[in-house]
């Protein structure tokens, strides 16, 4: 009795050539016959598992919402109550007129460049404590972070970062803060 063999046909991921490998060769590295690329040689329909996906759960994406929306306020009375002493708070008139709100644009330049140092660096706990004191600050913040992406001169740390690498930083930055 003759045992009926089956292939597996795919295309090579490197210059797209069909190829067909025998069903043990599933699951395993080959060579491309065209190109002597190594390949992988996938397993043939009927082993492979599949897995499917969990449906989303709207209701737990709502709570999520939710709790990240509370867990930015509770940051922001949080960084309020943290000003320092002789500071004048958001509501009180300062004597020297926009110098306090230039001051605190000066630390918020600060701590987005030190938010893009430490990402340059893979220290991604300390940028993301950043990130949550630069959110905290509202349409202010968003807009120093907008106007921060279109400069070109930055911390001098970041000088050898690649620009798309900077603007992928940006990118994740500002989508922490929330639609509106």
């Amino acid at each position: 009795m003759k045992v009926n063999k089956m292939t597996i046909v795919f295309h090579c991921e490197h210059c797209g050539k069909k190829v067909s490998a025998p069903d043990e060769a599933g699951g395993k590295r080959g060579k491309c016959p065209r190109c002597n690329q190594h390949v992988f040689v996938p397993l043939p329909k009927d082993q492979a598992d599949e897995i499917p996906l969990t449906p989303v759960d709207l209701a737990e994406e709502e709570r999520r919402k939710k709790l990240r929306q509370e867990e930015l306020k509770l940051l922001q009375h949080l960084q309020e109550d943290q000003e320092a002493p002789g500071t004048p708070s958001k509501d009180q008139a300062h004597p020297q007129g926009n110098s306090y709100e230039f001051a605190k644009t000066e630390g918020l330049t600060d701590m987005v460049q030190k938010y893009l140092v430490h990402m340059s660096r893979g220290e991604l706990e300390d940028a993301e404590a950043l990130s949550k004191r630069i959110v905290v600050g509202g349409n202010k913040s968003l807009k120093t972070v907008e106007q921060l992406a279109m400069q070109d001169s930055l911390n001098p740390q970041l000088a050898k970062v690649p620009p798309n690498v900077l603007a992928g930083f940006f990118k994740r930055l500002l989508a922490q803060f929330p639609k509106q």
